[in-house]
């Protein structure tokens, strides 16, 4: 038996079946197998968002996004994608389930629309309206479209006061680049 700090006596731990007690008295843990280190291996390779990854990198490098932005993440996959902006040092990020009353207060809305119809979109670029900023910029993600498609997207978009300023197509979908028609300065004839 031994003796805690207090002075009483400890009951005897029992040890697990990887466990065995070294000539100190203390337990350690035998290495795994190597059959779990590649469960562990792929186990933390799964864990890392593959799709986000995929639609992240090029929705950041069109919108241009700071760290100190606070930007909403809207879609199916959301809280992902809010988690690995996190990772990413976007903390201000949050996704639709918490981003809190709408009050004008993001300035960015990136939105993953991979496997839904425009006409859902409409809704929800709708419900969204409310949460952006006046200045705010709209980055939205679509599975590879047609030309049509693409043209609706543009228009629903122009219906709801925004100016689509950037659009451009990757192997796995395109992004659209959109900003509040306010916060676009008009050209002025020469």
């Amino acid at each position: 038996m031994e003796r805690t700090r207090s002075g009483g006596y400890a009951a005897p731990m029992k040890l697990g079946p990887r466990q065995s007690r070294n000539p100190t008295g203390s337990s350690t843990i035998s290495a795994p197998s190597r059959k779990l280190a590649r469960r562990s291996e792929l186990g933390e390779t799964m864990s890392t968002s593959v799709a986000g990854d995929r639609i992240i990198d090029p929705m950041m490098a069109i919108a241009n996004c700071s760290t100190r932005q606070r930007i909403v993440v809207v879609g199916a996959k959301s809280m992902e994608l809010m988690m690995e902006l996190h990772r990413r040092g976007y903390l201000l990020a949050a996704a639709a389930g918490n981003c809190g009353l709408p009050a004008g207060q993001y300035e960015v809305a990136l939105v993953d629309w991979r496997r839904r119809t425009l006409h859902a979109l409409d809704a929800t670029l709708d419900w969204l309206d409310d949460f952006l900023a006046p200045r705010a910029e709209l980055v939205i993600w679509l599975d590879a479209q047609k030309t049509a498609a693409k043209e609706a997207l543009r228009a629903a978009v122009m219906k709801r006061g925004f100016v689509v300023l950037q659009g451009t197509d990757h192997p796995c979908g395109s992004v659209v680049l959109a900003r509040r028609s306010q916060a676009v300065p008009v050209q002025q004839a020469a």
